[in-house]
């Protein structure tokens, strides 16, 4: 879900008002043929709205892009959406915004791009080195980064909706400059190719049998047992989900480690993770608070 330099164009010129399909393609220098290709993927998104009026399509901006944008920037009045919302920038921004000070090697793409996207960045001043290879978002760029966290969701959101049915929950991980991983809570159970079921729902194909799963959680990959263990856990980290998510590594023989590999932890935090993984390896003798007895989890994965 990634806009290229003229879409973006098309909707910085857009901000604030409307315009036809005349207007852009006279003022943008765009051919019609390309400029229709270009608003059916911006409509696609919900980021336009068009509208028919006598003979002429009028082109209208979303609210996320129009008065979410302005509020975005008003220390950068100068940054146009092309700066920030093209390519992988704005999952970048997202990136930016979680981490506050990073470092090249936290950012997962490979070092060119990320040298290249910082480079712009900081040419419109956005972050800074504050010591030689250590960046950080400047304060006043913090509004810009959760502009971009806002439109990333609203865009994945508006996608997951027309496959899944609108999601009660939405919640990313910003672990990754690449993409957004996401976990979906809908009302009720749907099937679809692009999302698929994890968290309590997928527990039962690898023998741990729920009574109820609760909602339907999808996720935008392919879930294996690590990605099942880490979105559970996201959505709730109280004993009983533990448990489960306990009996399920112990009934595959699945080994908790492998959880440390996994980038996107969606808020979990390496130190609970590690804790996690110390239950597993000592069978409950070394148990956190609001962590279930070692007996509990046996119960789930061997009933």
């Amino acid at each position: 879900m990634k806009l290229t330099r003229r879409e973006a164009e098309i909707l910085d010129f857009l901000l604030g008002k409307s315009a036809s399909t005349a207007e852009l393609a006279s003022t943008l220098r765009i051919k019609k043929p390309n400029l229709s290709r270009y608003l059916k993927k911006l409509a696609s998104y919900g980021l336009i709205e068009i509208n028919k009026e006598r003979r002429s399509r009028i082109i209208s901006p979303h609210a996320i892009i129009s008065s979410g944008f302005a509020a975005a920037r008003p220390d950068f009045p100068s940054l146009k959406l092309a700066d920030i919302l093209t390519g992988r920038m704005p999952y970048l921004l997202s990136f930016i915004w979680n981490k506050k000070k990073f470092i090249l090697s936290d950012i997962d793409l490979s070092p060119i791009s990320s040298k290249r996207l910082l480079k712009r960045l900081r040419s419109i001043g956005l972050i800074y080195m504050a010591k030689r290879g250590r960046y950080e978002l400047r304060v006043e760029a913090f509004p810009v980064a959760v502009f971009c966290l806002r439109y990333l969701s609203y865009i994945h959101i508006r996608a997951a909706s027309l496959e899944i049915g609108s999601p009660v929950v939405f919640q990313p991980s910003l672990d990754s400059a690449k993409d957004i991983e996401a976990i979906y809570t809908t009302q009720n159970e749907a099937s679809s190719k692009k999302y698929l079921p994890t968290a309590f729902s997928a527990f039962d194909r690898y023998g741990i049998h729920l009574i109820s799963a609760g909602k339907s959680y999808y996720t935008n990959i392919k879930p294996g047992i690590a990605d099942m263990v880490i979105h559970t856990l996201a959505l709730s980290r109280d004993a009983r989900s533990i448990s489960y998510v306990s009996g399920l590594m112990l009934k595959n023989s699945f080994n908790p480690t492998r959880l440390l590999k996994k980038r996107q932890l969606f808020g979990l935090g390496r130190d609970f993770i590690k804790e996690l993984i110390k239950f597993m390896e000592t069978e409950g003798r070394s148990m956190p608070a609001g962590f279930p007895s070692w007996k509990e989890v046996e119960g789930i994965a061997y009933v």
